[in-house]
């Protein structure tokens, strides 16, 4: 896929933000305290209480939002506003318009000397960090009872220009609201609008980025917020809040998906061997500070390195010979101004990526096949597979890697066979259970017998693998659980949208409350001995997370992933990202319907938990998983194994993105790499609660789901295409299945999975 090359939709203005709220400032200087009008007070600030305040002056700590709407507000001075929610108090208002007016400024006093002004060396992020994005729907403005702003936003005249730009406006003293007209993105299929934020307009949008130099010591534009390019309307209004005041401010919108990447250097179907080398052209965001490099051939991790002028040496006998796919995919995590990643605003994209492939022929005297890491000790013997050209003379070795302590030897000659198998049983050379986590694996050819493996004429191949111990959950019970939405949101469907969260939930309950022959009213009429022992779920019903019951969601949820009896997690629809689930999709709380969050990072310890020690119980790892909120696929370098600085959630629930390629249990999680919207979904247009039930209805109960009829041998790829079938927006999410997507509901041939026979499995 070649690299789009980025365009500016819209400069439409070049505003000093400090110099706007500096004349914002100075108009409400008065000897007095003046109220402001309702327009004028903005969402987020600082704001005390006139009732907090006691008999000395001293006040309770503030407000992040004005907790008492309908009392008017004054401004104090520097940000601060006073919220008059008593008509008397013990403290004079005089008093206070005396403190507020007391209060130093940069040059107010005459006889002291100027401080000599010093260049910002702050980045773009440590200047607008503080600044906070929102996309305003006017209509839910409306039905929230916020008129002024309403109102506000109708007060921006109609733009002149024929094409798309920008308009903007204060708001309060402290933040500001722009109008985006005539941007069209229905032809986007993978960028989004973005509103970037530099401190000068004459930095050019994107750089060249050098992954072994300094490109971060330029800066430049980053992103103060975006909006979905199926939610891209004319006009548009945003809000900035949060202004920063000490230094400059320009705003401009482009299309965004993330770093533009452009391989070159081989032509495409070429034939390779050894080692080659591709250049790589990678152009991010000029504020950007960090990117980082993922090379996979045919989904596989690659052995590379990269070196100075984004040089890609690719090892290509570390992978099977024919035509292979290189995809070289540029990660980065901190093009988004976020003030606190620990607590980003649920629904948002925090990482970007962007990709380019080749197709190239890869022919290797000798190659790796399989190099069967990840490996199960319970499989009895694993083997690993070698292609090599015959006639050939073979050394190969298998070592404990920190002392070089030889597990096994193997010695011989190859006249006939193209692929040669090492196999190895997880012992030590006396036969004793070999206990370490790496072995190394290392293999070499020649067309003379070998003295030396690193001789010349001799081909030598090394890899470290890792065994894995944790195991997967026995399938059993389902954990299910959803989360509300405000009733007065989706422009007052919210109600509706729960109901129908209730009602397919329970549904779905009732599904794995029924699945044995002798349950009252069974669909699915199931035995044990067909799906395992133990697979009802008990009667309790999904957790359903609101203000009223937010307080016990994470002990429900920390009580159920520690049990190893759940075998199978359910979450959502509901709020999320890359590695946290529940809250709200605002930054700010008081705008949330829910708050209380759980992290990737959090489920992780608690699965684990119990499984340290030569006794603890290995089977930790969750058999299915469904993470029904946005980009709930991202964060922690895309698919990799490693859970990154904040973890991601297929790695919480021991999900390893390439598992086909291993003989080990096998489990499955789906997940999402963009936005997941509560509806429409099909015809008639129902909401993804629905479709959520669907997908686990077909995955149980398979192609034919009806009373006596079921079969739970159907594979999770074959729900999830019945489901997309159904409800085709449901792709406009990026859906990605992570696992063994031929994993069955039944549980009773997980040792036939284990070894990668799927005779079992339809289709």
């Amino acid at each position: 896929m070649h690299s789009q090359k980025i365009r500016t939709y819209a400069l439409c203005f070049a505003l000093l933000i400090n110099g706007l709220i500096a004349q914002a400032s100075e108009s409400d200087a008065s000897p007095r305290l003046q109220t402001l009008s309702p327009e004028m007070v903005p969402v987020v600030g600082t704001f005390y209480l006139l009732s907090d305040y006691d008999q000395n002056g001293v006040a309770c700590p503030p407000y992040p939002y004005n907790p008492c709407p309908e009392a008017n507000v004054s401004l104090m001075g520097n940000g601060k506003y006073l919220v008059l929610d008593v008509e008397e108090y013990v403290l004079s208002l005089e008093t206070l318009e005396m403190t507020a007016s007391s209060i130093p400024l940069p040059g107010d006093d005459p006889d002291v000397d100027p401080v000599p002004q010093v260049a910002d060396t702050r980045r773009n992020y440590g200047k607008f960090m503080h600044q906070a994005f929102l996309h305003i729907d006017t209509n839910q403005v409306v039905l929230d009872g916020n008129v002024s702003l309403y109102n506000l936003c109708n007060t921006i005249p109609q733009t002149t220009n024929t094409g798309p730009d920008l308009q903007i406006i204060p708001y309060g003293t402290d933040a500001v609201i722009i109008k985006a007209n005539s941007f069209d993105f229905s032809a986007e299929t993978s960028r989004d609008f973005a509103l970037v934020v530099s401190d000068t307009i004459d930095k050019p949008i994107l750089k060249a980025i050098d992954l072994v130099g300094s490109f971060a010591a330029s800066d430049g534009w980053l992103i103060q917020g975006t909006v979905n390019r199926s939610k891209v309307t004319s006009p548009m209004f945003l809000m900035v809040t949060n202004i920063a005041k000490d230094c400059s401010a320009f705003f401009r919108a482009v299309p965004y998906s993330g770093p533009q990447v452009t391989l070159s250097g081989i032509e495409a179907y070429s034939a390779v061997s050894n080692s080659v080398s591709l250049s790589v052209d990678i152009s991010d965001l000029s504020g950007v500070t960090n990117n980082y490099l993922d090379v996979t051939v045919d989904g596989i991790p690659a052995r590379y390195s990269v070196t100075g002028s984004n040089t890609i040496s690719l090892d290509t006998r570390y992978c099977r010979n024919g035509y292979r796919t290189v995809v070289v995919r540029a990660y980065n995590q901190n093009a988004v101004l976020i003030e606190d990643l620990d607590a980003p605003p649920m629904d948002t994209k925090l990482d970007y990526d962007g990709s380019s492939e080749l197709a190239l022929e890869f022919a290797n005297a000798t190659s790796l096949y399989w190099p069967s890491d990840f490996a199960d000790p319970s499989i009895g013997t694993n083997y690993m597979y070698f292609e090599v050209t015959p006639p050939h003379y073979l050394l190969a070795t298998i070592t404990e890697p920190s002392s070089g302590r030889v597990l096994k030897s193997v010695t011989g000659f190859n006249q006939n066979y193209q692929y040669v198998s090492i196999s190895w049983n997880f012992t030590e050379s006396d036969g004793s259970t070999y206990t370490n986590d790496d072995y190394v694996i290392s293999f070499s050819s020649s067309s003379a017998p070998i003295t030396d493996p690193n001789g010349s004429g001799v081909t030598t191949l090394g890899k470290t693998n890792k065994i894995e111990r944790a195991g997967v959950r026995t399938a059993k019970w389902a954990i299910l659980q959803h989360e509300h939405v405000k009733p007065s949101s989706y422009q007052g469907n919210g109600t509706w949208i729960n109901t129908e969260m209730d009602r397919w939930s329970d549904a779905i309950h009732s599904m794995y409350k029924g699945l044995y022959f002798n349950d009252f009213a069974s669909q699915t009429q199931y035995y044990p001995w067909q799906i395992g022992s133990g697979r009802n779920i008990p009667s309790t019903q999904g957790f359903r997370l609101n203000p009223y019951t937010e307080s016990t969601w994470r002990a429900y949820v920390q009580e159920r992933v520690t049990n190893r009896a759940y075998s199978d997690f359910n979450y959502g629809p509901g709020h999320g990202n890359g590695h946290i689930i529940g809250g709200g999709e605002f930054a700010w709380s008081f705008l949330n319907y829910v708050n209380t969050t759980i992290e990737a990072n959090e489920v992780l310890g608690w699965a684990q938990a119990g499984s340290s020690g030569p006794n603890g119980d290995k089977k930790w790892r969750m058999r299915k998983v469904t993470m029904w909120s946005c980009y709930s696929a991202r964060m922690g370098g895309g698919q990799g194994l490693g859970g990154g600085t904040y973890g991601n959630w297929h790695y919480a629930f021991g999900i390893n993105p390439h598992q086909l390629n291993t003989l080990s249990e096998k489990n499955v999680g789906l997940y999402f790499n963009e936005v997941l919207y509560f509806y429409p979904y099909g015809s008639p247009a129902t909401d993804v609660s629905e479709v959520a039930a669907e997908l686990d209805k077909i995955w149980v109960m398979g192609a034919n789901p009806y009373p006596g009829g079921a079969e739970p041998n159907y594979s999770f790829q074959f729900a999830f295409n019945v489901t997309s079938q159904l409800f085709p927006e449901l792709l406009k999410a990026g859906p990605v299945i992570i696992g063994c997507p031929f994993l069955p509901f039944a549980g009773v041939y997980d040792n036939e999975l284990k070894q990668n026979d799927y005779h079992q499995v339809k289709p």
